[in-house]
């Protein structure tokens, strides 16, 4: 379901921090390093960990990547997004983000768009960064997204060349137009808080919310900055707001049997359906109608990615056919509480449909997390956390 959403940038706004908020809000770990391995870089690595901000819990997504010691263009980074076999909407979002950053570089150093050398924009992490935003952003259905004043920050930071006032002149020139805030009361000088990359993703996905907005909040993220200054939390928080109600929405089913394709080959299709925007895929069993056994891959997809998600099964699988079904499924409005166990704190995931909560989950990932820090097994803390789990509460 197409929802709207709402971007806090009090404590400013980077890549990593957008990707951190989104998988704190329930977008899916598995399926946004599927989408980044499509890009087929080396030298890089994601770790998500859980962390605490100012004392504000929330999920630190750390890019690593090897110094990179060429630099790119706006061409070579628009083909590395067009060759991954990304969703539509999602390959779209990710080149008017480098297109937009590019722009804003050219006005500043006064060079045409073609001539400009990314630096530190175009290394693997902004890559990895910018796209999986775009990627993490669109899993979580986010229709439309708004933001408060922009934080940039105050003093001065170290860029390519040399040191340089806080905004750096890229960043200033993205939000021309658009709120912002220059540090944080009572503090001297706490350094660039938005860099490039986040101000592009801002500038190019988000609108100014307006001042007098009243929404609803059905649940909030956080994503954890890598600086854990003293002072403030310096964090981003995403809410995802509440739609006037729990609906349907349109779902593409996409299935074809297969009984030649290597078992070993399986998990990288699933991947690879996934990053073209396949909301789910599931792998079943079966017998084929001479008698050999084979597997049956069936791949949801919203309409605006079905197409992309048809063409990722065609190109890694040995099928030559898909069936595709139009269907319509219902969705219930998702909701994150945490809880404290003796393991640690886990989040539970309700779902609720008609002011009633219909499901109560833990969140796999903080078991698994809080188990391996223990010594103890997933179920331990999986049980532990059902325990903890409160009655209903207010409906979102």
């Amino acid at each position: 379901m197409a929802v709207d959403a709402y971007l806090d940038c009090a404590a400013g706004i980077c890549g990593n921090m957008v990707l951190g908020a989104c998988l704190d809000g329930g977008a899916d770990e598995g399926g946004l390093r599927a989408a980044l391995a499509a890009l087929r870089l080396d030298g890089w690595g994601l770790t998500v960990t859980r962390a605490t901000r100012g004392g504000v819990s929330c999920t630190h997504a750390r890019v690593e990547s090897l110094p990179a010691h060429s630099h790119r263009h706006l061409a070579d980074c628009l083909a590395i997004v067009e060759r991954a076999g990304l969703a539509p909407t999602v390959a779209a979002n990710a080149r008017a983000v480098f297109t937009r950053l590019a722009e804003a570089e050219a006005a500043v150093h006064g060079v045409a768009v073609e001539q400009v050398h990314f630096h530190e924009v175009g290394a693997v992490d902004a890559l990895i960064d910018i796209v999986g935003s775009c990627w993490a952003l669109h899993a979580l259905g986010i229709a439309r997204l708004s933001h408060s004043p922009v934080n940039v920050g105050d003093g001065w930071t170290t860029c390519a060349h040399g040191r340089m006032a806080v905004p750096p002149p890229a960043v200033e020139r993205l939000l021309v137009g658009r709120p912002i805030r220059r540090g944080v009361p009572g503090l001297s000088e706490v350094g660039e808080l938005t860099t490039p990359t986040g101000a592009a993703l801002l500038a190019t996905l988000a609108a100014p919310a307006e001042a007098a907005t009243v929404h609803t909040v059905a649940t909030t993220a956080c994503g954890a900055g890598d600086r854990d200054p003293a002072g403030f939390a310096n964090v981003l928080r995403l809410a995802l707001l509440a739609p006037p109600a729990a609906g349907r929405e349109p779902i593409v089913e996409l299935v074809c049997d297969l009984d030649d394709l290597h078992p070993e080959c399986y998990p990288e299709v699933a991947g690879a359906l996934r990053a073209a925007g396949a909301v789910e895929v599931t792998l079943t069993p079966l017998t084929t109608k001479v008698g050999r056994p084979a597997i049956r891959i069936t791949a949801l997809a919203l309409p605006p990615d079905a197409e992309a998600v048809e063409t990722a099964l065609f190109r890694h699988t040995t099928t030559f056919g898909v069936r595709r079904r139009d269907l319509t499924r219902a969705v219930v409005t998702r909701r994150f509480v945490e809880v404290t166990t003796d393991y640690g704190v886990v989040r539970i995931k309700e779902g609720w449909r008609a002011g009633e909560r219909v499901q109560a989950t833990p969140e796999y990932r903080d078991c698994a997390t809080a188990a391996a820090a223990r010594g103890v097994a997933t179920r331990e803390v999986y049980r532990a956390a059902v325990a903890a789990t409160p009655p209903p509460g207010e409906a979102p």
